[in-house]
């Protein structure tokens, strides 16, 4: 009798343990189920910081990359032609690869209400706008040459990298060895010719003297030009 007692006991015991168990078990799954205040917290701070980062991360890339701004690198000759393509649709243009005694330069062109002109953020000069426009520019030894206008009647400076211009011609040019070779236009109205003048000047030697010149008048009808 006794045992069976003792037996029954025990499986009471073991049935409360178990009720025990159960409950505990159940309390925790509610717990865990049940949506509190406070455990939406983190899930919803987490996602609205989420969204802020990539908000800002967007404004952020919108103002470096402008979509009015085109970044440009000068070619293997010193020089970026064509820029009259992007007028349209551009009114900055950043141009790496230029080089003053030997040091990296960043040209930048900006055409809004006024022309401005910075290396490396440094304003060289500002012109006011006029319908010219830029399509070419150049790095010969220690010099930026600017062209502005369309084909057929482009006017170039020459610069030093203080902004002082040094020349400036209406034509065509080259470079090479240091010498940048010029042939330069001049029209008068109400003529069927043009004269172009060709000669050269030393900028490896900072020399702006006009050299080998020459004279020729040519019909208009010959040149490419319109008089």
């Amino acid at each position: 009798m006794e045992e069976k007692k003792k037996d029954k006991i025990i499986i009471y015991i073991l049935i409360g343990v178990l009720v025990i168990l159960l409950l505990i078990i159940g309390y925790f799954f509610l717990i865990k189920k049940t949506p509190t205040k406070d455990s939406n917290i983190p899930s919803s701070t987490t996602t609205t910081t989420i969204k802020e980062e990539e908000s800002s991360t967007t404004t952020t890339t919108k103002k470096v990359n402008d979509p009015k701004t085109i970044e440009l690198k000068l070619d293997g000759k010193r020089c970026i032609s064509a820029l009259g393509e992007y007028y349209l649709t551009h009114d900055t243009y950043v141009i790496d690869g230029f080089k003053f005694s030997g040091e990296d330069y960043t040209f930048k062109y900006i055409d809004k209400d006024t022309r401005e002109y910075y290396l490396n953020d440094k304003l060289l000069f500002k012109a006011e706008s006029n319908e010219a426009v830029l399509s070419k520019v150049c790095n010969y030894e220690d010099y930026l040459l600017i062209t502005m206008g369309w084909e057929g009647y482009p006017t170039t400076s020459v610069y030093d990298i203080n902004g002082k211009s040094l020349l400036t011609f209406t034509g065509d040019f080259n470079y090479k060895n240091g010498l940048l070779f010029i042939n330069e236009y001049d029209y008068n109205e109400g003529e069927d010719f043009y004269t172009m003048t060709n000669y050269s000047v030393n900028l490896a030697k900072d020399d702006f003297t006009k050299h080998q010149t020459s004279i020729d008048k040519i019909n208009c009808d010959e040149a490419g030009y319109v008089c």
